[in-house]
């Protein structure tokens, strides 16, 4: 199922920030804004390597201390099959 067949439209942020990340909500549709993410192997290694540290040091994934792990968490729900990568 798309997101836009459920009223849900997607968004890039004009940040690089990965904890900025928001959600409007109307009476029957809802934005959600996310920081864009472009990906080549050195940026992939890195937010792997981030959300391995993350998940060794964070406690409990509350807010900020878990950033890195639901953008990804995130995105991976959206990716279903290749067009929706390149669509994000």
């Amino acid at each position: 199922m798309e997101l836009s067949e459920i009223g849900i439209k997607l968004t890039a942020k004009n940040t690089t920030e990965l904890i900025h990340m928001g959600i409007k909500k109307d009476s029957l549709f809802a934005e959600l804004s996310l920081a864009p993410l472009s990906l080549n192997d050195s940026r992939a290694s890195w937010l792997v390597n981030m959300a391995a540290l993350e998940l060794c040091t964070t406690l409990n994934f509350q807010d900020e201390d878990s950033a890195v792990c639901s953008y990804l968490l995130l995105f991976a729900m959206f990716v279903d099959r290749e067009e929706d990568v390149h669509e994000l």
